[in-house]
């Protein structure tokens, strides 16, 4: 059920939920609740393991990290006409020091890619991303490899996904979370609070990449407050205080139209949900250019 671009839960139906969008739709498989393969990562300074194939259909990775550096799974598809090695070149343009660069890189990612999501792990606990992967080549990789341009590339994993797509294994979920905007505004349509051990849905409806990472803040810090902070930098005035107190942990990006079911495992408190990712007029980050982050409760 749609209404201005947020879904509306309810019990499965017999088709598919469609969540409409001011750039498009996202298709949301009706048969919930039913179990899908897992594929246990555990990321660290060594690498990771996958396997080299699996069966078309919903996939749980359920991704975790010993380690207290920052480590971030992320899976894309290439476009026909398109390499991997042009992919990790626009993920590299994306930590260019030129802002031209960073929205350039963002640019041709939405050309030469469709990325599928991954997590950003902490060493609290591992969480799963449950995703649709039709037949075909996917490469995965740890963005903390990613580098300047120029750079040497990641380490990367290709995982060969055959046979008839099965619409069944995605899991239920508790809340659900847009990624989307209006006026040329990228916002997140979210509720305030979350259980911290939930599970939710993470929808891309906007016409840009998103990610839904989140951070922590420092207490009382409030939705205005961030707004405050953001406006200082952009407009040259005497910064504030950061309201950030820690590290993001959730949800790597995904393209338009894309979607997942993110099982969380996160200290509870006090966060601001965030998008990094470049603009890809601009080149500035999300968050800071288009005010892309909400003020929310982890319980």
């Amino acid at each position: 059920m749609v209404a201005a671009g947020a879904l509306t839960l309810a019990a499965p139906a017999a088709a598919s939920t469609v969540v409409g969008a001011e750039h498009g739709n996202v298709v949301i498989p009706a048969s919930w609740g039913h179990k899908a393969p897992v594929i246990d990562v555990t990321m660290t300074n060594d690498g990771f393991a996958l396997p080299d194939s699996v069966h078309a259909g919903f996939i749980t990775f359920r991704v975790g990290s010993p380690d207290a550096t920052y480590h971030a799974l992320q899976g894309v598809a290439v476009t026909p006409g398109h390499t991997i090695d042009e992919v990790v070149a626009d993920f590299q343009m994306g930590l260019s020091d030129s802002r031209a660069e960073n929205a350039e890189g963002h640019r041709n990612l939405l050309r030469d890619a469709v990325l599928i999501g991954g997590v950003v792990t902490s060493d609290f606990a591992p969480m799963s991303f449950t995703i649709p992967l039709e037949a075909g080549t996917y490469y995965f990789f740890d963005q903390n490899e990613i580098g300047e341009p120029g750079s040497a590339p990641p380490r990367m994993h290709t995982l060969s996904v055959h046979g008839n797509m099965k619409w069944e294994g995605m899991p239920e979920f508790s809340a659900a979370i847009g990624m989307g905007g209006h006026d040329g505004m990228a916002m997140f349509e979210a509720p305030s609070s979350l259980d911290a051990d939930g599970t939710v849905l993470v929808y891309n409806n906007a016409d840009q990449i998103h990610e839904a990472v989140w951070r922590p803040v420092v207490p009382g810090t409030t939705q205005s407050y961030i707004d405050d902070y953001y406006r200082a930098i952009n407009q040259n005035l005497p910064r504030l205080p950061s309201p950030y107190a820690g590290p993001t942990r959730g949800l790597q990006a995904m393209s338009p139209g894309r979607f997942a079911v993110l099982q969380m495992d996160i200290p509870a408190g006090e966060y601001a949900l965030v998008c990094a990712v470049p603009d890809v007029v601009t080149g500035i980050a999300h968050t800071r250019n288009s005010g892309m982050y909400k003020v929310m409760t982890l319980t």
